[in-house]
């Protein structure tokens, strides 16, 4: 069974589009195929993963016109890697729909196919926003991972993402587990190092997150290597920071395959 994972942040500008893709690779790497669904209304991930030229169908062509996924699916450089191509335009169909039940339902109703089955892991990029869309990502998904800049009040606003989703968990989903968070763009300096350390204080007391044990180290190659549509792992493997999203990921591999999933039924609620 396919296995779902989102990456969300109410913050913007914390590494999510670059992570989503770099853990993909990862998987890929482990021998995974994996479907990277670009959530996100910036479409950074599309950007990021350089679609072919003569790709036109997104996911507001996919919502417009009742498509299925496979139906706008396409390929990226990694051949273990397909793409749910996204842009600007979702922002159009969501306003139309605003005040509707469907918008809670849209991510699910997308992968409502067979072909589904064809990938191990759906790994998701969202918008940092509290909204419909949102919640709707997480109405479907397994599990939800929240990326964090290694800086001073890294989790402010988290507290109101793990609220929605607990919400969402109550109403429409009730197996979504959070597997935790990590640490992107991590400075060696000593103040840098202090503000984490506070901040895992924070997170671990205050919140009750589980921290993974890697963190993701600043690296300005991540730039290079998203504007070549490849990931990091693949433009410079050597790098700290691809062996660092490597760890990470078998990390949260780990944490999959531990989790104990008791399946449960709801009555579905109309918002």
């Amino acid at each position: 069974m396919t296995k779902k994972l989102l990456l969300a942040n109410i913050k913007g500008g914390v590494g999510k589009s670059t992570s989503v893709i770099s853990i993909c690779s990862a998987m890929s790497k482990r021998g995974l195929k994996v479907l990277a669904v670009d959530w996100d209304l910036q479409g950074s991930l599309t950007e990021g993963l350089k679609i072919p030229s003569g790709v036109t169908k997104t996911i507001a062509d996919a919502i417009r016109e009742d498509l299925t996924f496979e139906q706008i699916r396409c390929k990226t450089y990694d051949p273990n890697i397909d793409l749910i191509p996204n842009d600007v335009s979702l922002a159009e169909t969501l306003y139309s729909l605003q005040g509707r039940a469907r918008q809670f339902h849209l991510f699910k109703k997308l992968f409502e196919s067979p072909a589904l089955s064809e990938y191990d892991y759906l790994v998701a990029d969202t918008a940092p926003h509290l909204d419909a869309q949102l919640q709707s990502a997480l109405g479907y998904v397994d599990h939800y991972i929240i990326p964090a800049f290694a800086e001073k009040q890294a989790f402010a606003g988290i507290g109101f993402l793990t609220d929605i989703a607990t919400q969402v968990k109550q109403d429409l989903n009730p197996n979504l587990n959070l597997l935790g968070t990590f640490f992107c763009n991590l400075k060696k300096t000593s103040a840098n190092q202090r503000a984490i350390e506070r901040e895992v204080t924070v997170a671990q007391q205050s919140l009750d997150l589980h921290i993974f044990e890697t963190r993701i180290p600043h690296s300005d190659a991540i730039g290079n290597s998203y504007s070549k549509g490849i990931s990091i792992i693949d433009h410079q493997p050597n790098l700290a920071v691809s062996q660092a999203y490597v760890n990470l990921t078998d990390e949260i591999l780990t944490a999959i395959a531990n989790h104990k999933h008791e399946p449960r039924t709801f009555e579905e609620k109309s918002f």
